[in-house]
């Protein structure tokens, strides 16, 4: 809700003027801008989570001891007089000992890890609407540009299991917590065109903030044998969102060019399941190639409060896969782990989240407001350098840029991880 003039109301997120009810304002449209970052807020901590199992397992992966080496006794070489030519000895064969052979440390061992990230994601939204069922017949031409900056912490602390199920398998199980926070500003035009006859006939503008943060808490477990693993991880993020905005009406004509300002907040709780599949196909003794599918599902449930903002409670389904390749190499006795990644992922099924015009019986009743995200295919790019130095301690920094259909976005995130 929002502060009111010149007869001009919200009502369940959408403007109306009591009497052309229903009409969307552009600060109601921003709704979907809130919703929108809320996810993206709770997509960019599940990418920092699920990195940051990778990242463990991996080192789990990698960290072998040496088995013990008994060194070989050998015999004192004969002395022999010299006064007496040293006899002929038949030659006795050395017997050949077989190098050492890596065993794994079966555990268990405690870990502790924490990362930092920070993203910037822009997103450019249009739609139409029509089917005005008021006077004259109206249609809506709505731009949404939103440019988000989120930023936050994750930590975690885990226990590795070996030899679980079969002989060199691993098993690591972990809990987690953390804060995010992304501030959001967004600029809405809608044009309302119709009949000069029609007395909403205009342009509206609306400018405003959104702020979304809260902590975060999970479980998560990542199981490896041979080639093949798997990440997985349901965590909980508890999130407020506070809104602000300035608002020109389009329906200048007979109404004084009513401005509007207002604020409003909400809370909303996101369930979040993830898990990605992997298995590693070594290429050399320096490279390997890891093909890779996943699936997240994010359940969003709102207050009561929310329906004031034009927000409802609503899931997202994504489903994603790629490559990943990785190099090997040694610098300054610190094991070095360079990977490229390249990911391509889709939300395959949005319901929800935002409140339509049809829900509430409006005047556009029925009719699409702007496109959501579902079905749109995008593009994910990683490159990440990894730093083991040895006595379970090592760091990483890493660097990613996204896009596609409307969207830009582009982050970077750092960790340390240290094992006992």
């Amino acid at each position: 809700g929002g502060a009111t003039s010149s007869g001009f109301s919200q009502s369940a997120g959408l403007c109306t003027d009591n009497v052309h009810g229903g009409a969307f304002s552009s600060a109601a449209l921003a709704s979907q801008a809130i919703g929108d970052v809320q996810q993206s807020t709770t997509q960019q901590a599940t990418t920092a989570t699920m990195d940051a199992i990778s990242a463990r397992r991996a080192e789990e992966t990698t960290r072998r001891d040496p088995a013990p080496q008994q060194r070989a006794s050998e015999p004192e070489p004969a002395r022999h007089a010299a006064s007496r030519p040293a006899a002929r000895r038949p030659v006795k064969a050395m017997p050949l000992k077989a190098p050492p052979v890596p065993v794994y440390d079966t555990g268990p061992r405690w870990a502790v890890w924490a990362h930092g990230f920070g993203d910037y994601e822009r997103r450019d939204s249009l739609g139409t609407a029509g089917g005005y069922t008021g006077p004259g017949g109206q249609n809506l031409n709505i731009d949404l540009r939103q440019t988000a900056r989120t930023g936050g912490m994750i930590g975690g602390v885990d226990l590795t299991f070996r030899n679980v199920f079969g002989a060199g398998d691993g098993l690591i199980v972990g809990a987690l917590g953390g804060y995010m926070e992304s501030d959001i500003s967004f600029n809405t035009t809608v044009t309302q065109t119709g009949p000069v006859v029609s007395p909403i006939s205009g342009t509206g503008t609306a400018t405003g903030k959104v702020r979304v943060s809260g902590p975060s808490a999970g479980i998560y477990y990542s199981y490896f044998n041979g080639g093949f693993s798997n990440d997985t991880t349901f965590k909980v993020d508890f999130l407020s969102v506070g809104l602000n905005f300035t608002e020109v009406f389009a329906f200048n004509a007979g109404f004084g060019n009513p401005v509007v300002s207002g604020a409003g907040g909400t809370d909303v709780t996101n369930y979040v399941v993830a898990s990605n599949f992997q298995y590693r196909f070594p290429v050399s003794s320096t490279v390997w190639v890891e093909p890779t599918l996943g699936f997240r599902y994010i359940n969003s449930q709102y207050a009561a409060s929310a329906a004031g903002l034009g927000l409802e409670n609503g899931e997202a389904w994504r489903l994603q896969g790629g490559v990943r390749v990785g190099f090997e190499s040694l610098w300054n006795m610190t094991r070095v782990t360079t990977t490229l990644t390249g990911i391509a992922y889709s939300d395959v099924s949005v319901v929800g989240g935002v409140i339509s015009d049809g829900a509430t019986g409006g005047a556009f009743a029925g009719t699409a407001v702007l496109p959501s995200d579902q079905g749109k295919v995008r593009g994910l790019g990683i490159a990440r350098v990894n730093f083991d130095y040895g006595n379970g301690f090592s760091t990483f920094v890493q660097g990613e840029v996204r896009g596609g259909e409307g969207l830009f976005g582009a982050g970077g995130r750092a960790g340390v991880r240290y094992q006992f």
